[in-house]
């Protein structure tokens, strides 16, 4: 077995232990830390063994390594299927096989595992600068390669010939991803741990949840509308409804699809399109309320848009929402669900109602006296409330009065339902701010929002945010994270933007185009999207589809061929050069190449010709040959024949010839 000199070693170990350095590094947020900490202490102790070789592990020791390895990924992953899992293992195996790199297929074994290290990237971001990155990677690991054979190689060059491949790659890439089949994801196999990293909206309702959310920045939804855009105060996007109460609690019903219900709508229709981050749920969010919407999803009972499927990776639908509509008749079992209350209320609750009620007073007019009541009293809008106890909404209203949406939305919905109008809670998000340069909103975690619906007759549920009534600013400019937040309250004031501020939000906002460009018409290429391109082509069968992938590839194939082949006038190497200039020196003495004779042929032949120079054409010949054709040559094999052919005696003699 071939193993690599100690010069050649050192560049190309550095640059392996860079290159996998490099690869592992975005695995530090996707994996559990000890088998991130598992790898890179191997690459610590790899990079060591470089200058004191006797650390590296015998074989009972890299047994014992490898068993403990085993049982971490076991025990962190709980059990050894499944994504992280699979890539914790790959991860694991390429820092143990840094511990026995002996021979050059040792090497070849270990840049092709970081390979496929680089390849489970994808399985957890699909993103431009993951794509980015990860051609960086291979950059590195096919450097790594050519230096392999390639040690006369200048750093310079390595890269750049380097970077050349990675550059010639790309046509072919994006070839292959336009035309090559695509396979629908199974629905079963590896196991599904992308729970633990899902932020969003939860199927339980309780004081806290929301403003958590309220301080990420995390993408929820992306939104492009095809005509007007509605202003602020009207962007409500309705997702999951919440009846039932437990006290702190707020559970959903049972979801299920029910035959479309009469609602009656009017105003100007919005028409748009929604790119949705996968949340790990069923809902949908539309604009209150979706007139018209994709085949695949469906409603329910309470109006609230679902998937046929799990969102598990991003998806994209069209919908047409009208801002008002009449949802139409109450049913009796909704009215029942609409009144529930599991404690009966305080005699302070019901005080206040009575205070609101008179003889002529109609379920209108309570809704206003209690949206009057959070307008006057003092209450404060707060990312820190306190905490609430065994009666929460009585010590809300009375005692604490600070709180975030979902306090005030389920205090709302309690006095309703104590003054016997139907009501629920309505979670979403509110807002999204406007990307000029991509031309859509673009709504965060951090616009989550709860409101409230109201049933009234004549006109069905009612959308109330008694939110607005405490701080309008936050329906009116969206929920900021720049804004001033002081012992947890928030101060909606909008400072004077500086030229350092538009800078960074064009940045950013430029940035965010790019990146939803990227989503729509790369991460969203799908079976779907490839068979409509392949259907406007006219390629509507699966024998037309091979015969053109065919084509396509036979024209790569021969485009290639030709770049490839064909004659160019390139800038020869140095080792080519110097051994020009070996040939013209001996051309001095009337001794020429012929353009078919080979260098070991012509240095038998000069030998032969100038017994005196033996020695050096010998030396010179074979150092040509070892840098040329060799698999370890060096530096210093470039610089002895760089000597050798200037110290070579170039003063001209006549050689005798013979004539018949």
């Amino acid at each position: 077995m071939q193993t690599l000199t100690f010069d050649r070693q050192h560049r190309t170990l550095i640059l392996l232990l860079s290159a996998t350095t490099v690869v592992a590094l975005p695995h530090v947020y996707n994996l559990s830390w000890p088998i991130t900490a598992f790898f890179f202490l191997s690459v610590c102790w790899r990079f060591l063994a470089i200058s004191k070789p006797n650390i590296l592990p015998g074989p009972k020791t890299l047994a014992a390594l490898i068993s403990f390895a085993i049982a971490l990924i076991f025990l962190k992953n709980q059990g050894i299927l499944g994504r992280d899992a699979g890539t914790s293992a790959f991860l694991v195996t390429l820092g143990l096989k840094l511990m026995e790199l002996k021979s050059t297929r040792d090497y070849y074994v270990l840049i092709f595992l970081a390979f496929f290290v680089a390849l489970t990237q994808f399985l957890f971001s699909q993103s431009i600068s993951m794509a980015v990155f990860i051609l960086t990677a291979c950059w590195l690991l096919i450097s790594t390669l050519i230096s392999m054979n390639g040690q006369s190689l200048r750093s310079g060059t390595l890269f750049k010939i380097s970077g050349a491949l990675v550059l010639q790659s790309i046509p072919v890439m994006i070839f292959l991803f336009i035309f090559f089949p695509r396979i629908p994801t199974p629905q079963f196999g590896l196991k599904d741990q992308s729970q633990k990293a899902i932020s969003g909206l939860s199927d339980v309702l309780e004081p806290g949840k929301i403003s958590q959310l309220s301080l990420s920045r995390n993408i929820a939804f992306r939104v492009t509308f095809s005509g007007e855009i509605p202003p602020p105060e009207h962007r409500y996007w309705r997702g999951p409804v919440f009846w039932n109460n437990e006290g702190t609690r707020w559970t959903l019903p049972e979801q299920k699809p029910v035959r479309r219900r009469r609602v009656r709508f009017y105003g100007k229709p919005y028409h748009y399109s929604i790119v949705l981050e996968p949340h790990q749920q069923k809902w949908l969010f539309a604009l209150d309320l979706p007139h018209t919407f994709p085949i695949d999803t469906y409603q329910t009972n309470e109006l609230v848009l679902l998937s046929k499927t799990t969102i598990k990776k991003r998806f994209a639908y069209k919908l047409t929402s009208n801002p008002v509509y009449n949802s139409g008749h109450l049913r009796e079992s909704d009215r029942e669900r609409g009144l529930q209350l599991t404690t009966p209320p305080s005699r302070r609750i019901l005080d206040l109602l009575d205070s609101w009620k008179d003889s002529d007073s109609s379920s209108e007019d309570i809704v206003q006296k209690s949206l009057d009541f959070f307008h006057n009293e003092p209450f404060v809008y707060t990312l820190t409330p306190p905490i609430l106890d065994t009666n929460p909404v009585e010590q809300f209203l009375f005692e604490t009065q600070r709180g975030f949406c979902e306090h005030y939305a389920t205090s709302f919905v309690y006095l309703m339902r104590a003054a016997g109008i139907p009501a629920r809670v309505i979670t979403g998000y509110q807002g999204g701010e406007f990307n000029a340069i991509g031309n859509f909103l673009e709504v965060r975690q951090a616009d989550a929002h709860a409101w409230a619906e109201v049933w009234l007759r004549n006109k069905g549920w009612v959308r109330i945010d008694p939110t607005a009534a405490v701080a309008p600013e936050r329906v009116e400019q969206g929920f900021d994270l720049n804004r001033q937040i002081t012992s947890g309250v928030i101060a909606f004031t909008v400072p004077a933007p500086t030229m350092l501020a538009k800078w960074l939000k064009n940045s950013r906002q430029l940035w965010a185009s790019l990146d939803h460009s990227w989503n729509q018409w790369v991460v969203s290429y799908d079976v779907r999207r490839q068979n409509l391109l392949l259907n406007l082509l006219g390629i509507d069968s699966v024998i037309k589809k091979v015969l053109l992938l065919l084509l396509l590839f036979s024209s790569a194939i021969y485009l290639l061929t030709i770049f490839l082949f064909r004659k160019k006038h390139n800038k020869k190497d140095e080792t080519i050069l110097l051994y020009d200039k070996f040939c013209n020196k001996l051309a001095r003495r009337n001794l020429l190449k012929k353009p078919t004779e080979g260098a070991r042929d012509f240095g038998i032949r000069a030998t032969a010709t100038i017994p005196e120079l033996k020695s050096e054409i010998d030396e010179i010949t074979q150092i040509y040959l070892k840098l040329r054709y060799g698999k370890n040559p060096t530096r210093s094999d470039f610089m002895k024949i760089k000597e050798l052919i200037h110290q070579l005696r170039t003063t001209p003699k006549m050689v005798k010839t013979q004539h018949s």
